[in-house]
């Protein structure tokens, strides 16, 4: 989902199908989903499931914070 939202999906799924997708490509087309906001909720979410809601608070400011730094 992150990766449709990203329009990365297309791209990563043609590349694995025709087998031309390297290991370098899928991580740098991936690595951005830590900007979606959808990826900070699932995040929350998972960490708020496993009792670790003191953690949620900090990853939502250091989200926050790469997201500004990224659009500066």
């Amino acid at each position: 989902m992150v990766l449709r939202r990203m329009d990365q999906l297309k791209p990563i799924m043609s590349g694995a199908i025709k087998g031309t997708l390297t290991q370098s490509e899928f991580y740098q087309r991936n690595r951005d989903r830590k900007n979606v906001l959808v990826y900070r909720r699932n995040i929350e979410e998972y960490l708020t499931e496993r009792g670790r809601e003191h953690r949620v608070a900090r990853f939502r400011r250091a989200f926050k914070l790469r997201r500004a730094a990224r659009e500066a």
